[in-house]
């Protein structure tokens, strides 16, 4: 999701030897959290790699960072953190140096095709509440062989009024929109995120 919580943990808050590349695709830019943005903001200037003058000559706003989608990861602070425009290169530079990337689009079989390289890259698919690229995400990962895991949350029947579960019911409830995504491959498994308030359960194929 647009909040990039996993993607943060699994990059701004690990150490080199265990970070873990990650890129964000959402339509929604959403703001990092003022917390957040003051944790990521000193982690850059505390870095001494983020005190680099190539890495910020390189890293002004509006950089291609790897794809035509990508926006400049200082859209992802409001105010009074962007205000310094500084202070958000050397950020930037943070981020891309420890592998957050966030591409602004829809995920769908296009996004697939036009970020291939990207796509070719990744390890594994994860859609958290990921409203109408739940399936895609599920169909692209298949079609790739690549592991996936999602928690769906919001069904869209009307947007998607042609889904047929096999015994030929229609997917209207999330409970039936489990069952159907479980239904497309014999290795998708189920499990529930115990502990996890709301929508949580997980639809995966290691």
């Amino acid at each position: 999701g647009g909040g990039a919580r996993l993607a943060l943990c699994l990059t701004v808050d690990r150490t080199a030897a265990t970070r873990i590349p990650c890129t964000v695709v959402d339509p929604r830019y959403a703001k990092f959290s003022d917390y957040t943005a003051r944790r990521i903001l000193k982690l850059a200037v505390d870095s001494e790699a983020a005190e680099d003058e190539k890495d910020e000559a390189d890293d002004k706003d509006g950089a291609d960072v790897g794809g035509a989608h990508v926006l400049p990861l200082s859209a992802l602070f409001g105010e009074p953190y962007r205000s310094d425009a500084a202070q958000m290169r050397r950020v930037e530079a943070h981020l891309k140096r420890v592998g957050f990337t966030f591409h602004r689009r829809p995920f769908d079989l296009s996004y697939v095709a036009d970020e291939a390289a990207t796509w070719r890259q990744a390890a594994a698919v994860v859609g958290l509440h990921p409203d109408e690229a739940t399936e895609a995400i599920v169909d692209a990962a298949l079609a790739a062989g690549k592991p996936f895991a999602v928690v769906p949350c919001c069904v869209f029947p009307a947007l998607f009024p042609d889904r047929r579960l096999k015994d030929g019911g229609g997917v209207r409830r999330l409970a039936e929109f489990v069952v159907y995504l479980q239904e497309k491959h014999v290795g998708i498994k189920v499990a529930v995120l115990e502990g996890v308030p709301g929508c949580n359960t997980v639809v995966y194929k290691q």
